[in-house]
């Protein structure tokens, strides 16, 4: 009986742990964060740029010092833009979300996949045969493969709600302030050259 409580501490602990890295292995959503590591030059970023008017959707172009560049194509964030992009004034902006493209996607199928082995893992460690004196544990018992099974359905649920949750958007609230506008400019894209 002991080695099955030391299997079922041991899954608990593995499945804790495994929702405690996907947690904390995503990078921090603060618009007060100085990190930069976060946007890259060279990737397709989306854009959701909510005017004083309206809201402009699209892709991230780059940023001079008084305007996001958005464009409706799918262009990748660069240091100098080309032509044809929209520029929305700072003056004009009240936020400002953005997102890898298919960071969803990609964050989704990760959750399902580490969900998927974590919970499959906890089902098989936990599984114990049932009492034969007992009849609903006999009625309801689905052997170890069934209880692998439904440890990875689960596990699927949970690790697709936790990449969903960790998907989320960049948010700056600009406000028609030029600070904030300028603290968003150098999280976006530190080193950025004025762009006339």
């Amino acid at each position: 009986m002991k080695s099955k409580s030391n299997r079922v501490i041991y899954a608990i602990r593995l499945f804790y742990w495994t929702g405690v890295i996907l947690v904390l292995g995503q990078p921090a959503k603060s618009q007060d964060s100085t990190r930069q590591g976060r946007f890259r030059v060279g990737r397709v970023y989306e854009a959701w740029v909510t005017t004083t008017q309206a809201r402009v959707d699209g892709y991230l172009a780059s940023m001079n010092d008084s305007a996001v560049l958005v464009d409706r194509l799918p262009r990748r964030l660069s240091r100098e833009p080309q032509a044809g992009y929209m520029e929305v004034g700072v003056g004009d902006i009240v936020q400002v979300r953005i997102r890898r493209k298919n960071k969803v996607r990609r964050n989704t199928l990760l959750g399902l996949m580490i969900g998927a082995g974590t919970g499959a893992a906890v089902g098989y460690l936990t599984y114990s045969k049932p009492d034969p004196n007992n009849p609903l544990e006999v009625l309801f018992d689905v052997g170890r493969g069934g209880s692998t099974i439904l440890g990875a359905l689960t596990g699927m649920a949970l690790g697709t709600l936790v990449g969903l949750v960790t998907a989320t958007k960049t948010k700056f609230s600009i406000r028609a302030d030029r600070g904030k506008f300028a603290r968003m400019k150098a999280v976006v894209l530190p080193d950025l050259p004025t762009v006339r």
